[in-house]
């Protein structure tokens, strides 16, 4: 950071490397090598996707020089609005490109908005030059798209939104968004305690930002502190009552902590959002509550309902036409055939299980299957479905009190969270609950 600031500070005029030694290693003693791969790192954040611009040009045998047209435009006081913590850029035509964009990170489940979203960020980089509002909207495009869709290599959009993410905090070490990415990131690569730790800041950074609280109230609710979750759900709803997805967060937490009026009354809530993810939860409260047709009746209207939105992403529909109705069954034999069979007829060749497969082993307390899906990470295309671990019907508690739990806890970062931030409101195995022959295996 010390070597882009005497940049930034000398800008469009030439930094000769004697200077960058003389300020920043004074009383170190370092080879010209650790300049230039600081050098590098800088322009790999600054270099865009599309131009073929070199933002700090060298100077043979001289120094350094920040090209003039590259503009930190600095932290934006006005309220953030879910949309990645960015304003509009000078340019009249990348800012319309701009606003295209951010209309459609709020609507990430309509068919291409994401990618139309994407492609206008990066046609405004183009035009507008290297800013940190743009890269970290961009970086929230590829996240979203990461979290919302199917299609595209999971792997490879974390990295853009890294990227992206890192660039914008490169010229802006306050933006929220960026921050929230990387925390996300961390999430999925294990570390749960990192990505808390980033979470929280960027709270700090962005307190009435909707999404910034619905991540952090995610990431806590993941590793079953579902009641320190709750107010930063409700809080998102407060600053943003018209996306289903926080309502849905909201009602998983509500039936998590036995609020089952309350889970049910959100769950519809979110359905009546067009958030269709939030049928499993309306169906989980019957569940719950003894009402196994009716529950049945919702997943299985639930699944139809998907498969009427998202198509081939879903796998075949008469397997969940079939199988639907029973993933709610009381007969844990019945509920291990059920898991059984849509994992082997899972149709999606994405390289993960699939969000509605991983929700269903949720469902029937099918522990071993969803320790052996996530390895040693959270599952990168549906890790929401370890929102539904935390209840206390028997599926659930068939999950966290299995005595493989503990390993897998440890495995995915979740263990290492609770040393920080506090064990999980449910206990885990070895816990009153646990009994020989009380879990089944697929």
């Amino acid at each position: 950071m010390n070597v882009l600031m005497l940049l930034v500070d000398s800008q469009g005029s030439l930094v000769q490397r004697e200077e960058f030694m003389a300020k920043i290693w004074q009383e170190t003693d370092v080879s010209d090598e650790v300049l230039t791969r600081a050098i590098s790192v800088l322009r790999r954040h600054f270099r865009s996707e599309d131009a073929e611009t070199e933002y700090i040009q060298t100077v043979p045998k001289r120094g350094y020089v920040l090209h003039p047209d590259l503009e930190c435009m600095g932290h934006s006081d006005r309220p953030q609005d879910g949309s990645g913590g960015i304003h509009a850029p000078r340019n009249s035509e990348a800012t319309a490109l701009y606003l295209q964009g951010r209309s459609l990170l709020k609507q990430p489940f309509i068919a291409g908005a994401l990618d139309n979203a994407i492609d206008y960020f990066r046609e405004a980089l183009s035009i507008e030059g290297a800013s940190a509002d743009l890269f970290a909207a961009l970086a929230e495009g590829y996240y979203q798209k990461l979290t919302f869709s199917q299609a595209g290599d999971k792997h490879a959009l974390m990295e853009l939104a890294v990227q992206n993410a890192e660039r914008a905090l490169v010229l802006n070490p306050d933006m929220a968004f960026p921050l929230s990415a990387l925390a996300m990131n961390r999430f999925l690569s294990s570390d749960i305690v990192g990505a808390l730790d980033l979470a929280f800041r960027a709270f700090d950074l962005a307190p009435a930002e909707p999404e910034i609280a619905m991540r952090l109230g995610y990431l806590l609710a993941i590793i079953g502190k579902t009641r320190q979750a709750i107010p930063y759900f409700e809080l998102a709803i407060s600053r943003d009552p018209t996306r289903g997805r926080y309502f849905q967060c909201l009602a998983q937490a509500k039936l998590c902590n036995d609020e089952l009026d309350e889970a049910e009354r959100l769950a519809k809530k979110a359905i009546d959002l067009h958030h269709l993810f939030a049928y499993d939860t309306y169906a989980a409260v019957a569940y719950a509550k003894g009402e196994d047709d009716l529950a049945a009746q919702r997943f299985t209207q639930g699944c139809l309902a998907m498969h009427s939105m998202f198509g081939a992403q879903f796998g075949p529909p008469e397997i969940w036409e079939k199988y639907a109705g029973q993933v709610f069954s009381r007969d844990p034999d019945i509920r291990k055939l059920v898991a059984q069979w849509l994992v082997i007829s899972d149709g999606n060749d994405i390289g993960y299980v699939s969000i509605p497969v991983m929700t269903v082993l949720m469902r029937t307390g099918s522990a071993q299957a969803i320790f052996d899906a996530c390895g040693n990470g959270p599952p990168i295309g549906s890790h929401g479905a370890l929102l539904r671990m935390w209840g206390s019907v028997d599926t659930c508690r068939m999950i966290y009190t299995h005595p493989k739990f503990p390993d897998f806890a440890r495995r995915i970062g979740m263990a290492a969270a609770w040393a920080k931030y506090g064990a999980p409101d449910r206990p885990v195995y070895p816990g009153p609950s646990q009994a020989a022959g009380n879990h089944h295996e697929i």
